[in-house]
């Protein structure tokens, strides 16, 4: 393991665990070809973190499941009204054959 240690000006001593986070992934070791930025937090800031990243992660997965639920809706009524369209075109194409009939009977 990795330990940063430090102390403030009153002679308080603090050790820190040092963790890496390469690519979005904690590693113990930073790797040779990368340059050193450090970014000291306190375990309450990191547990925060963490949380809100959860809650997120649960929102995100929430407007998914909704966005997914109103497509499929929407797709339903679209059938649905195709269906209808679909009828309706059908029985207009059987007034027109009966009115047609009834016109050649009214020519003849």
């Amino acid at each position: 393991q990795n330990f940063s240690f430090s102390c403030d000006e009153v002679g308080t001593i603090f050790v820190c665990d040092l963790r890496f986070m390469v690519d979005g992934n904690v590693q113990d070791k930073l790797p040779v070809d990368r340059g050193l930025d450090l970014t000291l937090l306190a375990r309450e800031e990191l547990d925060e973190l963490h949380a809100t990243t959860a809650e997120l992660q649960g929102r995100l997965e929430s407007t998914v499941s909704q966005m997914e639920y109103n497509l499929m809706s929407k797709e339903k009524e679209a059938r649905e009204k195709e269906q209808k369209f679909a009828k309706e075109i059908e029985s207009l194409s059987a007034a027109n054959a009966k009115l047609e009939d009834e016109l050649r009977r009214v020519k003849e």
